[in-house]
């Protein structure tokens, strides 16, 4: 009976340091996985604010563009005389027109507008971004002479077997404005 009580004592005492290695084990394993899913959390909380920082700097670069972009075509003598011509219906499309210095300045001032156009297009300036030359687009877009010369334009490159349309990424972001422009209107018409 002593040797019973013996064993007894000792399979319960192996028994305990068995329950307690598991725990041990257990506490480790839990320790271990807290380790981890704070690990993993500390690293999507830098992904997170390295998102956001670049996010921050891509709105910055793009506003620096798009400041370029303007004070481009203000500070160009050509585009700025031109546009005014435009802006004032001073500016007439005629047969006196091609071959002239005030064609070279127009196609100069489309020319800067449709690269802004391919910009918007290629995705690296937003829609939000074209509301800073959203006026002057429109002013240039829906000049009447304007269209007459683009539908002039559209002739001479189909007679010579062109399939892209000249300023076409300045026709496609004014025709975007234009139309935005309408439903706008639209909009104001119905809710007064």
């Amino acid at each position: 009976m002593l040797k019973a009580n013996v064993n007894e004592r000792r399979s319960t005492k192996t028994g305990f340091i068995r329950i307690m290695k598991l725990e041990t084990l257990n506490l480790i394993q839990i320790i271990a996985n807290i380790a981890t899913a704070l690990t993993f959390g500390a690293a999507a909380w830098q992904l997170w604010e390295s998102n956001k920082q670049t996010k921050k700097s891509a709105i910055q670069k793009r506003s620096e563009y798009i400041i370029d972009l303007y004070n481009t075509f203000i500070n160009d003598k050509d585009m700025v005389e031109i546009y005014y011509k435009l802006e004032y219906s001073d500016f007439i499309y005629d047969d006196s027109f091609h071959g002239s210095e005030i064609e070279m300045k127009l196609d100069k001032l489309l020319g800067h507008f449709s690269n802004i156009g391919r910009l918007y297009y290629a995705s690296i300036l937003t829609r939000e971004d074209l509301n800073f030359l959203e006026y002057e687009f429109l002013v240039i877009f829906q000049n009447r002479n304007i269209k007459s010369y683009l539908t002039f334009l559209d002739y001479w490159f189909k007679i010579r077997g062109l399939k892209n349309q000249k300023f076409e990424y300045f026709r496609l972001v004014g025709s975007l404005l234009e139309n935005e422009t309408k439903k706008k209107a639209t909009y104001t018409l119905i809710d007064t």
